[in-house]
């Protein structure tokens, strides 16, 4: 900008000093000496001359100018670009801020651990309609798996509606275990390696953001951790009511 301000400055100057050159080309011109070529071709090269100075600072101060506008321009589209950037960041951080107080209190929730078979299926049954309310998926299903049997301990499948049920059987050792899905669902398991189980969640949709996938594995990782409990609390429990029984007998 300040070059263009520059430019207007000596584009300006010198259409004045053309102008007052052309009016007084006449009277140097006569009151000069003999010439060599004659008088009036003279001045009319010194007035082409002077005019092809001022058509060169013009077409300089032009190509400055266009220059300066597509700059413009281009910081105009700049800005539009960031302002939705912007925008989109904040949604972002909105929708992830949701979906952390979702998980907060879906964890929260629970105020018990789970002793008896009711307590467990409640579980399980409002963790998998809760996973629904935060990914675009017909189902979700939770199971618990015994590693070393490949055998299916606990599970359960919620469902948005009643044509949305899972068509084929999911294989714990094939497809979860070995996490090779047939078909077109999203496999999801806890973390933890040193267990003889583990939980998984597999989902009817595969369009999940990678926020939704770490949000989906805490719930999971929960999930085995209560069934765990359970499973201590539940086995305690028996033990000790078949004990009260052999000493009542």
């Amino acid at each position: 900008m300040d070059r263009l301000k520059f430019l207007k400055k000596i584009y300006l100057v010198s259409i004045c000093l053309i102008f007052l050159l052309i009016i007084f080309t006449p009277i140097l011109i006569k009151g000069g000496s003999s010439f060599i070529v004659d008088e009036e071709l003279l001045e009319s090269i010194i007035v082409a001359v002077l005019f092809g100075i001022g058509y060169f600072i013009y077409r300089l101060y032009e190509k400055q100018t266009q220059k300066d506008k597509k700059e413009l321009v281009k910081l105009n589209r700049d800005k539009k670009t960031l302002e939705e950037r912007l925008e989109e960041a904040f949604r972002y951080i909105g929708t992830v801020n949701i979906q952390i107080q979702e998980v907060k209190s879906i964890l929260s929730s629970i105020e018990q651990y789970p002793e008896k078979q009711s307590d467990i299926k409640y579980v399980f049954e409002y963790l998998g309609y809760k996973i629904l309310s935060i990914v675009d998926a017909d189902w979700a299903l939770l199971r618990v798996v015994d590693l070393t049997k490949e055998k299916t301990l606990k599970e359960f499948c919620a469902i948005r509606n009643r044509t949305a049920a899972p068509k084929n059987k999911i294989s714990n050792n094939k497809e979860l275990i070995e996490n090779k899905p047939k078909g077109k669902y999203l496999i999801l398991k806890s973390a933890q390696i040193n267990l003889g189980i583990k939980a998984f969640c597999v989902l009817s949709s595969e369009r999940i953001n990678d926020d939704q996938i770490d949000l989906i594995k805490a719930i999971t990782n929960q999930l085995e951790m209560l069934f765990i409990i359970f499973t201590s609390l539940y086995y305690k429990n028996s033990h000790s009511d078949n004990n009260v029984s052999n000493k009542k007998a």
